[in-house]
């Protein structure tokens, strides 16, 4: 079903402005790889490395000291003393434990500009990669993620396993993104539903990261009242004065299509609030993204789940739900939707050069099959193959179910998704965006030189091209990405299924 499209997309790209902005993310670091595993060697007391990795309470945040040796291809360095405790919430309990490493805990200084690292054994992925996937997702939409890579961890000489790096969402991590961490950084975990019931200086709810000296949260009150009043055309003027919408629309998208189900909108967990003093605006920056690729743990299909009512029907969730009702803020959504279906298929391309970074270290991982009785050949064929139980689909599954179920409830745009275009100047518009592979429309250009398709690769394609401005394909295009070219002008389009 077409809803209101057609003509309305140049209208709300530049009324709003968004879009347009450079890339938000740091390209990757020395410290964080992304292609490479590192190798992180811890030397510390035994007795503290014992109750580190048993302790009595795991619950407890003790830091214990270590030296720590780190080395890549960029960077050789030993390091210390920093200390490393337990982190993690339900995961503590777990024999393959989730570990903090921090610079500064024992008088040391930052590493690289980096105070802290999370050292995570993603244990109930077979696969060991949709974290990292969900987190290549974000970037890839332009929304503020963590950079992330693959170690392999030695305490006193014993091979603990093999981890992901990820890059700790703190002071650093904001100033890195907007220019300055001089805002409150508010941890929002389970319950944080942002009604207006909840208690803003509760730390359990909103756990303020800076600034705890002052602990001023009128500004978070603000916000929340704002998300919870009423008011059509002005209601969305408030919340654009105080939140960063664009940011949020291409987090939804990316949180919807991966079936991030343990975030904000189907579960009130897992998310950070940045507090921007320049812009006067809420950043939303979305965490621990394990449970996506369809892992599920609470009962829903989430490679079909309903991408147009991707919001909770069993907790409150004022701020998704409000800006999906809101027509501006849904097509604004549907845009991003389709933007991501095609950054899911540039995704899959990654998998298996994630995969090969890891291969062989997980073969001699001790504490892989702890907790869940995984085995190595469960790994090796994890990414087309589900192991069953909490794991319903293997990746390259979810990725399928996902793309076609999204292709028959997203309504159907009839051009590429605006961000592929500078405004204000002539444009290729390619339409239907997904293709169903058969043929394909083109419009938009008054001096049209021949037409061109390509794939990915580069590789020219045929096609029969009518006055009509459609090019028929003699064979269906298989799933992917393709692109038609007149002269300089590019249209970019997938086939989804």
């Amino acid at each position: 079903m077409v809803r209101r499209y057609l003509g309305i997309l140049l209208v709300l790209f530049t009324s709003l402005g968004f879009s347009t902005a450079q890339n938000i993310n740091p390209d990757y670091h020395s410290v964080i790889v992304q292609f490479e595993l590192t190798k992180i060697e811890l030397t510390m007391d035994e007795s503290d490395k014992h109750a580190l990795v048993y302790p009595a309470d795991p619950k407890q945040d003790i830091y214990y000291k270590a030296q720590i040796h780190l080395k890549n291809t960029k960077l050789d360095t030993l390091f210390g003393p920093v200390g490393i405790r337990i982190r993690g919430n339900t995961s503590r309990g777990n024999q393959k434990k989730s570990f903090k490493i921090d610079f500064k805990e024992f008088g040391g200084e930052q590493l690289k500009q980096l105070k802290k690292l999370n050292l995570k054994p993603n244990n109930n992925d077979p696969s060991m990669l949709r974290e990292s996937l969900s987190w290549i997702m974000y970037r890839k939409m332009n929304v503020p993620a963590a950079r992330t890579g693959f170690v392999e961890l030695y305490m006193n000489d014993e091979f603990m396993g093999v981890y992901q790096n990820i890059e700790n969402i703190d002071d650093e991590f904001v100033n890195r993104r907007y220019g300055n961490e001089a805002g409150n950084l508010y941890k929002c975990t389970w319950g944080a539903t942002l009604e207006t019931q909840n208690d803003v200086y509760d730390n359990h709810l909103f756990e303020l990261k800076t600034n705890e000296e002052f602990n001023m949260r009128s500004r978070l009150k603000e916000f929340i009242s704002i998300v919870n009043s009423t008011g059509g055309e002005k209601w969305e003027q408030q919340v654009e004065a105080i939140f960063d919408v664009d940011n949020y629309m291409r987090q939804l998208a990316v949180e919807s299509m991966i079936g991030h189900w343990d975030g904000y909108s189907y579960n009130t967990n897992n998310y950070y609030l940045y507090d921007d003093p320049e812009t006067g605006k809420f950043h939303f920056i979305p965490y621990d993204l394990d449970n996506t690729w369809g892992i599920d743990w609470i009962g829903p299909d989430w490679g079909n789940q309903d991408l147009m009512a991707w919001y909770s029907d069993r907790l409150k969730v004022p701020l998704t739900t409000r800006l999906l009702k809101s027509d501006k803020y849904h097509d604004l959504y549907v845009l991003y939707l389709y933007e991501a279906m095609d950054r899911m298929l540039e995704t899959s391309t990654v998998i298996a050069s994630l995969f090969e970074v890891i291969e062989t270290k997980v073969a001699d991982d001790s504490y892989y099959s702890l907790d869940f009785g995984f085995t190595y050949q469960d790994f090796l064929v994890a990414q087309n193959e589900a192991w069953g139980k909490h794991v319903e689909y293997s990746i390259n599954d979810y990725i399928e179910t996902r793309l076609k179920s999204a292709q028959t409830q997203t309504p159907e745009i009839n051009s590429t998704p605006i961000a592929y275009f500078e405004t204000g100047k002539e444009q290729l518009l390619v339409f239907p965006n997904p293709s169903n592979g058969f043929s394909i429309n083109y419009r938009g250009i008054e001096n049209m030189d021949e037409i061109r398709l390509f794939d990915s690769s580069g590789k020219v394609l045929p096609g029969e091209t009518d006055v009509f401005g459609v090019i028929s394909f003699k064979n269906r295009l298989e799933k992917g990405m393709y692109f038609l070219k007149s002269g300089t002008f590019v249209g970019k389009f997938i086939v989804a299924y």
